[in-house]
C-alpha cells in the first residue's frame, strides 16, 4: 500500500501552438514551400496593438492553429510556445524542435478591426516561404485562425481534415471579450502558482458571464481546481468534485471538446482512481485532437502507474510534441519501462536534459525508488527536495503522504 500511495502521489504532479479570402501575400511571400515539410511549430504571435490585454489573444491564437494543423495525418505539429521571445531565430527553433518550418506572426486589434500578419519560415535556410496579411472584423478571430491554418497547409502542399471546420467546438464563443478572458486565464493557469490559478478562475467566470455557452471556460475553471489540489493548495475532497461538476457542464454544452475529455480523464485517474474511465477519456481526447498536450502528458502518467508497456511510447509522444516541457523530460530521466508487470527494470537515472534544479527532477527518482520498494531512499530525496524547493506543498505532501516503513512516528 505504501508503494501504491507514493506512486499515486508522484504521478499526480503535473506542471506545468492560393491566398485565403481576406488575406494577401506580402513581399516575396507568394512562393510555396519546396517539398512537403513534415514537422512544423507554431510560435505564439506578438501583440503590436494598443491594448496590452490583446497579448493574450495574440499568444493564444497558436493553440487553435495547432489543433487545426494537427488534423493533417502527414504533419507533426510541435509546441512552439516556449520560443515566443525567439520567434526571429528560425534556425535555433528548428534545431531545438527538429522541425522543417515555423509559423510566426503579429496581431493588431484596434477600431473594431483585427489584422494578423503571418510568416511561414524555412528553418534550414531561414527564408520566408511566404508572408500574408489577414484582415477581419474583431469578432472574426476564429475565421482568421481557420484561414491561417488553411494557408499554412497550402504552403506545405498538404490537406487539412475536411471535416475540421464543422467539428464541434471549433468556434468556442462568439464573444471576443470572453475569448480574451479565457486566454488570459489559461496563461495564468500555466504558471501553476496558487495566486495565479485563483485569479484565473475569476477570469474564466467572467468569460462565462459574457457567454454562458462558452464550454472551454468551464474546462478552465475545472483545470484550476484540479491543479490547486494536485499542488497541495486546496483539499482534494473539495477541489476535485468542483472540477468534475465544471467538466460535466462543459460536456453538456459541447461533447466534442478534446480538453474537456482530457481534464475529465485526469479527475477519473488522479482522484476517483477509476483508471478504466480515465483511459477512455484520454483516448477520446486524443481521438479529437492528437496534439492535445495535457492529454498526451496525463495519459502517459496513467499508463506508467498501470505498468502498461505502452507507457514509454506515450511519454515519447508527449516529449516529441512538447520537447521543452518539464513533465515528459522528468519522466524520461527517471523511468525505464518494465518487462511485463515486473518492477525490476525501473531504476533511477540521471539525465543531462533535466538538470539538478529541475522542479520535477526529484520526483523521477522518488517514483522509481518507490516502485522498487526502496522507501528509505525515496524519503531522503523527498526530504531534500522539500528543503531545496522552499517547503513547496508538493514535496511536503510527499513526505507525509504514505506510511513510510522506516519513518519514526512524529
Amino acid at each position: 500500500m505504501a508503494a501504491l500511495a507514493v506512486v499515486g502521489l508522484v504521478l499526480a504532479i503535473s506542471l506545468k501552438p492560393s491566398a485565403p479570402s481576406g488575406g494577401s501575400s506580402g513581399p516575396g511571400g507568394s512562393a510555396p514551400a519546396q517539398g512537403s515539410a513534415k514537422r512544423i511549430a507554431v510560435v505564439p504571435f506578438r501583440n503590436i496593438g494598443p491594448e496590452q490585454e490583446d497579448t493574450f489573444l495574440a499568444e493564444g491564437m497558436h493553440e487553435e492553429i495547432d489543433a487545426m494543423l494537427s488534423m493533417a495525418p502527414s504533419l507533426m505539429v510541435k509546441d512552439g510556445s516556449r520560443f515566443k521571445e525567439q520567434a526571429n531565430d528560425a534556425g535555433a527553433i528548428g534545431k531545438a524542435l527538429q522541425v522543417d518550418a515555423i509559423v510566426t506572426g503579429s496581431v493588431r486589434q484596434a477600431g473594431g478591426q483585427l489584422r494578423v500578419i503571418v510568416k511561414l519560415v524555412d528553418t534550414r535556410t531561414e527564408a520566408n516561404l511566404w508572408t500574408k496579411t489577414f484582415d477581419k472584423a474583431a469578432g472574426d478571430v476564429f475565421a482568421i485562425q481557420r484561414e491561417i491554418a488553411q494557408s499554412v497547409a497550402e504552403g506545405l502542399s498538404i490537406e487539412l481534415d475536411a471535416g475540421y471546420e464543422d467539428a464541434p467546438g471549433r468556434t468556442p464563443t462568439g464573444q471576443p471579450r470572453a475569448y480574451n478572458l479565457y486566454l488570459k486565464g489559461r496563461a495564468l493557469w500555466n504558471t501553476r502558482t496558487k495566486d495565479n490559478m485563483t485569479a484565473a478562475i475569476a477570469d474564466f467566470e467572467l468569460a462565462l458571464a459574457k457567454d454562458p455557452g462558452f464550454a472551454l471556460a468551464h474546462v478552465g475553471i475545472a483545470d484550476c481546481h484540479s491543479m490547486l489540489a494536485a499542488y497541495g493548495y486546496s483539499p482534494p475532497i473539495i477541489a476535485y468534485p468542483k472540477a468534475k461538476k465544471e467538466l460535466q457542464a462543459a460536456l453538456k454544452l459541447n461533447n466534442g471538446i478534446s480538453e474537456a475529455h482530457s481534464s475529465l480523464g485526469w479527475v477519473y485517474y488522479n482522484y476517483d482512481w477509476d483508471w478504466e474511465n480515465g483511459k477512455r477519456a484520454f483516448e477520446e481526447a486524443l481521438r479529437i485532437n492528437p496534439s492535445n498536450p495535457e492529454a498526451n502528458r496525463w495519459y502517459s502518467q496513467l499508463l506508467m502507474a498501470n505498468y502498461d508497456p505502452k507507457a514509454l511510447e506515450q511519454i515519447n509522444t508527449a516529449l516529441t510534441l512538447t520537447p521543452r516541457h518539464p513533465l515528459p523530460r522528468a519522466y524520461t530521466s527517471g523511468f525505464s519501462p518494465p518487462s511485463g508487470n515486473s518492477t525490476k527494470h525501473l531504476k533511477p537515472q540521471r539525465s543531462q536534459r533535466a538538470g539538478p534544479t529541475y522542479f520535477l527532477g526529484p520526483y523521477a527518482k522518488i517514483e522509481a525508488l518507490a516502485l522498487q520498494g526502496k522507501y528509505d531512499e525515496a524519503l531522503k530525496i523527498a526530504d531534500a527536495a522539500a528543503k531545496g524547493f522552499g517547503n513547496h506543498p508538493t514535496y511536503l505532501t510527499a513526505q507525509g503522504h504514505a506510511p513510510w516503513p522506516s519513518r519514526p512516528t512524529q
